[in-house]
């Protein structure tokens, strides 16, 4: 047991107790590893756990609770890895300056969650699974420098695109399929946890306002509840009001509000 501050910390006895502290809760299902996590703590009105960062950094602390809960988890976790994390993940509004977070690398998003695959999108037709990882690649690099996978991710289950067919075989872009030049993307990801999670949704900048991102968003989320799973997760990051806009129309609810941001090292 620590106690930080008036709050008692309980450190579980192992990373995959997380999961019995709250059952099915998406940000754990986002963010947890194969076998739980690494390490993990529970406080009256939140929990912490210490797993692999998402993009292969090092360990991420994750925190969730209110906002008198979360800071002692914190200052428990990073007691004992000190130097070992990459960065944390808390509730938006939990003040994070007191730990030495690079600045300008903060990141506010939400994640959110699909119950039922949504409604059919007028565009959705045009969605083709893309193959060629290269393409993708090169895609995501000029379009959405920083996607949250990449082409070869081992997580992903399959790449959900648009080709836009007036440049069919012109192979004047760097981004040409066989159906013509790539103008929009998503990836569907099975998490470790098994949750499915959709990421690196981009589109053109000269195809947006077409419902590109809504067909590619709804055809990849129906696909996961085709595949058995119970629920579909996103990451929206701030600020993009029209890409939240979608995510509603089509189903997703907020479950959790986030600030993430990397340690200095």
């Amino acid at each position: 047991m620590i106690v930080a501050g008036t709050i008692e910390v309980r450190r579980l006895a192992d990373g995959a107790g997380v999961h019995e502290v709250s059952p099915g809760d998406p940000l754990i299902a986002l963010e947890g590893s194969h076998y739980g996590a690494r390490a993990a703590w529970t406080a009256p009105g939140g929990f912490a756990f210490v797993g692999p960062a998402y993009d292969g950094s090092g360990w991420w602390l994750t925190a969730s609770g209110d906002h008198a809960a979360v800071p002692a988890l914190i200052s428990a976790a990073v007691a004992q890895f000190d130097g070992e994390l990459a960065g944390l993940t808390v509730p938006r509004g939990v003040p994070i300056g007191q730990w030495d977070v690079v600045e300008d690398d903060i990141s506010e998003w939400d994640l959110m969650l699909a119950q039922a695959p949504p409604p059919a999108q007028p565009r959705e037709d045009l969605v083709a699974v893309i193959e060629d990882l290269a393409v993708v690649q090169r895609f995501l690099d000029r379009t959405s420098p920083t996607h949250s996978v990449r082409a070869d991710d081992p997580e992903v289950l399959a790449w959900g695109g648009v080709a836009d067919t007036d440049t069919a075989g012109s192979g004047d872009s760097a981004e040409t399929t066989g159906g013509g030049d790539l103008v929009a993307i998503g990836a569907l990801v099975r998490r470790p946890s098994g949750a499915a999670y959709l990421a690196s949704i981009a589109t053109a900048e000269q195809a947006r306002c077409r419902g590109l991102g809504s067909a590619v968003t709804a055809c990849l989320t129906r696909r996961a509840f085709a595949s058995g799973a119970s629920d579909c997760i996103l990451a929206h990051y701030h600020p993009n009001e029209s890409a939240r806009r979608i995510y509603l129309r089509l189903g997703y609810r907020t479950t959790h509000r986030c600030t993430s941001a990397a340690f200095r090292r």
